[in-house]
C-alpha cells in the first residue's frame, strides 16, 4: 500500500494496519492501530509531525506559497496558450486585422 507507507514511513502521522494471513485487517488489529496514534508511545510524535505537515500546507496555499504560485503560473500559461490559439485562428482564416479588436 503506496499511501500506507507515505503515512507512516514519510510523513510520520499514522501507522499502518497490518493483515492477517486471509488478508483481513482484524478489529485487534484496528484497535492496536488506533491506539499506537492515540496513547501509544508514538502518539506525541505522530500528533508534532501532523501539525508540522499542516503548518506546512497552510503556507503553501496562502498568498506568495508554493501552491499559490503554481496556480497562478499555470492560469498565465493557460492565458497565454488561448491567446496563442485565437491568434493562430485569425491568422489562418485570413483575419489578422481582427486581432486587437476581438
Amino acid at each position: 500500500l503506496p499511501d500506507a507507507k507515505f503515512i507512516e514511513d514519510v510523513w510520520g502521522v499514522g501507522v499502518r494496519a497490518k493483515e492477517n494471513e486471509k488478508g483481513v485487517v482484524t478489529r485487534e488489529e484496528v484497535l492496536r492501530c488506533l491506539t499506537d496514534v492515540t496513547q501509544g508511545n508514538r502518539s506525541k510524535e505522530i500528533r508534532e509531525n501532523a501539525s508540522k505537515w499542516r503548518e506546512l500546507a497552510k503556507k503553501a496555499v496562502s498568498h506568495g506559497g508554493s501552491s499559490d504560485q503554481h496556480i497562478n503560473e499555470f492560469i498565465q500559461r493557460l492565458q497565454h496558450a488561448k491567446a496563442q490559439a485565437k491568434a493562430s485562428a485569425l491568422v489562418g482564416n485570413g483575419r489578422i486585422e481582427n486581432l486587437y479588436t476581438n
